[in-house]
């Protein structure tokens, strides 16, 4: 592993931790502003009557939206946040993909140290966006309350129970914001190294190849392993349709939770 592998996994980490910590803030809000609908249930739960006088409890549609409403603002900060972390990564990668073509040889030297890493990181394009589609995203959270509630009010759940369905919903959201942030690392690892080859084949016309190299544990799925060591050229892609490990043109499920990396090999003329 190197030390920008070492580093990209440093920033997962920390944007794993970070995006928990905003969640924690969210379902708080969350379970606070269903409050008042709390109270009523243990109310009419303490005095009785039937299952339909208690499905007469359920929110409106405009509270579910409302409520949703607060967990598509916790959404929008992970989302922010895993954005954040894999621009760290993006530049990071890049930095490091650029340093190390020295290695390789076949440059002329005063010419590469005149080349300034700020018109490389130029052609090393931002890979994650900083927002998410929030009427989507609101509209079904706002669903999935829905659901939960009318489940727990025909069940007879009382107030704990329903606490525990909310909390799943957001837990939910969370494990998605934490696996997208990972992916997106991953992403811009691997995309950030590709483009610094490529800027640096268009800039001294030495050809590359690029090589597909797996994590080589029990993880990795097996529509990886066999890829691993494959060589494409630069803007060729690998058997599986992607342009590089993480690529999101490619399905989520070759995509996500991916921990692939690019690797490169100089091509001898």
């Amino acid at each position: 592993m190197d030390s920008a592998e070492r580093y990209t996994d440093e920033q997962i980490e920390q944007a794993e931790a970070e995006i928990h910590r905003q969640y924690l803030e969210t379902a708080a809000e969350v379970l606070a502003a269903f409050g008042a609908f709390f109270a009523a249930v243990k109310a009419f739960d303490k005095r009785g009557g039937t299952t339909t006088q208690r499905m007469l409890l359920k929110p409106s549609q405009r509270e579910f939206r409302r409520f949703a409403s607060i967990l598509t603002g916790g959404n929008e900060k992970a989302n922010q946040t895993a954005a954040l972390f894999a621009d760290n990564v993006r530049k990071y990668n890049a930095e490091w993909q650029w340093k190390n073509l020295l290695r390789m040889g076949g440059f002329d030297r005063e010419e590469y140290d005149r080349v300034d890493f700020a018109d490389v990181l130029k052609n090393v394009k931002k890979f994650y966006p900083d927002t998410l589609d929030k009427v989507r995203d609101q509209a079904y959270n706002s669903k999935k309350f829905r659901q939960a509630i009318i489940r727990s009010l025909n069940n007879g759940a009382g107030v704990p129970q329903m606490a525990k369905d909310i909390q799943a919903v957001i837990d939910t959201n969370e494990s998605a914001a934490i696996m997208r942030a990972r992916t997106a690392a991953t992403g811009a690892q691997n995309k950030s190294r590709l483009d610094s080859l490529r800027y640096a084949e268009n800039k001294f016309g030495i050809k590359y190849v690029k090589v597909w190299d797996s994590s080589h544990d029990s993880r990795v799925r097996p529509s990886h392993q066999r890829l691993t060591g494959e060589e494409r050229e630069i803007d060729e892609p690998f058997s599986n349709g992607l342009m590089y490990p993480g690529d999101p043109s490619g399905s989520w499920e070759e995509v996500a939770n991916c921990r692939c990396k690019l690797k490169w090999e100089r091509v001898k003329t």
